[in-house]
């Protein structure tokens, strides 16, 4: 998927990174600036709710598309046992 020009996405390496060091396993994160979701990713992969706004219309769409391409077992379920 190609970044129009003058617009960077943050890598979802950094959002993992900034969500294990902020953000409990049972936290949640608001995202005003969703973009195109690398935080939503993130806080899928890493067991943490999120709730994010995007106000460009393109953007949206696209996250949207990404988060419904993720298997649903890419996610960490931080309450479950381990056996």
């Amino acid at each position: 998927v190609s970044v129009p020009t003058g617009h960077s996405e943050k890598p979802v390496g950094w959002q993992v990174a900034m969500l294990r060091r902020w953000v409990p396993p049972d936290g949640q994160v608001l995202d005003l600036y969703a973009g195109w979701a690398p935080m939503a990713r993130a806080a899928r992969d890493q067991g943490v709710r999120y709730l994010g706004a995007e106000i460009d219309p393109t953007r949206h769409s696209e996250a949207l598309t990404r988060l419904a391409c993720l298997p649903v077992d890419s996610a960490v379920d931080y309450n479950r046992s381990t056996p």
